[in-house]
């Protein structure tokens, strides 16, 4: 069993529901409540391309991700799949340079060794 010292969440907000921004503050609090110090945070706005119909603008957001500590991201699930996948693919990468989990694993781990594969020419 591995304790990690560190958890990764992401807190999400619709930019064209000012409610669901107010909230961020909330889940922010009851994380550091259940989870401590100890986390690598992201915050994104969502529904990106409805920007004419924002509450929360990319400045208000910005900022406050800035004053939690938080990784910041404006994405949109519709339109910008793969923008949102790679934040999230960012927020693991960062997880696991601070946690130092993969090394960690290997070093508990002897005789590991990559597996080998053998190509053979088809004639």
């Amino acid at each position: 069993m591995i304790f990690l010292k560190k958890k990764l969440v992401a807190l999400l907000y619709d930019i064209t529901n000012r409610n669901s921004f107010n909230k961020v503050e909330d889940w922010y609090k009851l994380t550091k409540e259940n989870l401590g110090k100890e986390i690598v945070l992201g915050m994104s706005g969502n529904k990106r391309d409805l920007y004419m119909q924002e509450q929360v603008t990319k400045e208000e957001s910005e900022e406050y991700a800035k004053s939690i500590g938080a990784k910041w991201s404006l994405t949109s699930a519709k339109n910008e799949k793969k923008q949102f996948i790679d934040y999230i693919y960012e927020l693991i990468h960062i997880y696991i340079k601070e946690t130092n989990i993969i090394s960690e694993n290997f070093k508990k781990k002897k005789n590991i060794q990559a597996p080998t594969i053998k190509l053979e020419k088809k004639s």
